[in-house]
């Protein structure tokens, strides 16, 4: 059993370094517009990309 953990810690630990390492952009980007209707009480934002 200590080995499956060790092993998922190890997966956890590359995941964690590759994301890191990554210099994409987020798929959101957060801006003053955005601030302002999430903070706002009423319907949530559009989501930028349509359901597949």
């Amino acid at each position: 059993m200590d080995s499956y953990i060790g092993l998922a810690v190890f997966v956890a630990l590359l995941w964690a370094i590759r994301l890191l390492g990554t210099d994409r952009k987020p798929d959101i980007e957060v801006t003053p517009e955005l601030l302002a209707q999430l903070l706002a009480p009423g319907e949530p934002p559009a989501r930028k990309r349509p359901r597949r």
